[in-house]
Parts: C-alpha cells; structure tokens; sequence
C-alpha cells in the first residue's frame, strides 16, 4: 500500500469505479492513479462523469488498465477564438486534431449546477 498525495483521479482497476480524491489517500496494486496540471475538484467531476460512462466496459471480467484508460476518447468543450473557431495547439498536446480542452468553462459549468459550489 501506498500514501497518494490529494489532488487526484483514481480508478479501480478490476471494478472501473472512478472517484476523485481531495485528500491524501492510500491505495494498492490495482488502482490507477491519474494526475494533470488542468485538475482541480471541478475539472475532476466533470471528467468523472464521463468515465463513469465507460464503467460497463470495463468490470471484473475485463480491467480498466492503464492502457485502456489512454486509449478512452472523451470529448470535452475545446477553446475557441473571438469569432468561434477553435484554437489549435501545434505541439497536439491533448488531442492529435491539436484542440485545446477548455478547462475554465468545465470548471464554471459544475459551479453553476445546483450545490455545485458546494461540492
């Protein structure tokens, strides 16, 4: 077992349950233990909801490995210029289209549910 710093996504890998961890945790050997730049409690919950989506792929019979999860496309909303095209990133960080994720409006979309600011 180890001590995981907060700040995190993980996913079981033998159960594809998905949580997000604001605090320090432990975890084992079949865990997935994801981290970025980008997240925070309101990016991680509306990400979670789309991995949850994926969850009947990957029970028991099948396991969410690490490979799989890279292998998962999740649409998100991407970052668009003044006039509505989007903005393009040459290294194609995040996507090999080269969109950027918009971190800022997934953010403010869970605040603005219902208790969302409370979360």
């Amino acid at each position: 077992m180890l001590i995981e710093k907060r700040n995190a996504i993980t996913i079981g890998d033998t159960t594809a349950t998905c949580f997000y961890q604001d605090e320090q945790f432990i975890t084992g050997d079949h865990m997935i233990v994801i981290r970025a730049d980008w997240l925070n409690k309101y990016t991680a919950m509306f990400i979670l909801t789309f991995l949850k989506n994926e969850q009947f792929k990957y029970s028991y019979g099948r396991a969410y490995l690490m490979d799989r999860v890279k292998e998962t496309i999740v649409k998100l909303p991407y970052k668009k210029s003044d006039d509505g095209s989007p903005l393009l990133d040459e290294t194609h960080k995040y996507s090999d289209e080269g969109y950027i994720p918009d971190w800022d409006y997934m953010e403010k979309y869970i605040k603005s549910l219902p208790y969302g600011d409370r979360i």
